[in-house]
């Protein structure tokens, strides 16, 4: 699904634009239980493995070990969800963001910025 995402970008726009969160992330299965408690359709979400210093997520208070379970009040069902948002939403854009740390349910904003393609080998999320 994402690489059909990044063709149609690439086809339209002749390159990829896309709002900046901050992030290294990873699908992470989450009980079926606090799925249900927390109005995810599936039991995925976006498992926070490290957050760039002073990126937005860095602002937001976002740490390493978060689950994040909806961004603008919209469940995401993994790493692949969260792209094909950022891909869309406006950059400047500032969002609500639920997430648990440590199984508590917590909530905050975010304010997305642009996302700058680094050279390196690692792999960032936007």
């Amino acid at each position: 699904n994402t690489a059909r995402w990044v063709a149609g970008m690439l086809m339209k726009d002749g390159r990829i634009r896309r709002a900046y969160l901050g992030i290294s992330a990873e699908s992470r299965p989450i009980h079926v239980r606090v799925a249900r408690e927390h109005g995810l359709p599936s039991p995925l979400a976006v498992g926070v493995l490290s957050v760039a210093a002073g990126s937005p997520a860095a602002l937001a208070g976002l740490e390493a070990r978060d689950v994040i379970t909806h961004l603008a009040d919209l469940p995401l069902s993994g790493v692949d969800d969260l792209q094909r948002f950022l891909g869309r939403v406006e950059i400047g854009s500032t969002l609500p963001v639920r997430y648990l740390r440590r199984y508590v349910p917590m909530e905050t904003e975010v304010t997305l910025s642009h996302y700058e393609s680094q050279a390196s080998g690692a792999t960032q999320l936007p």
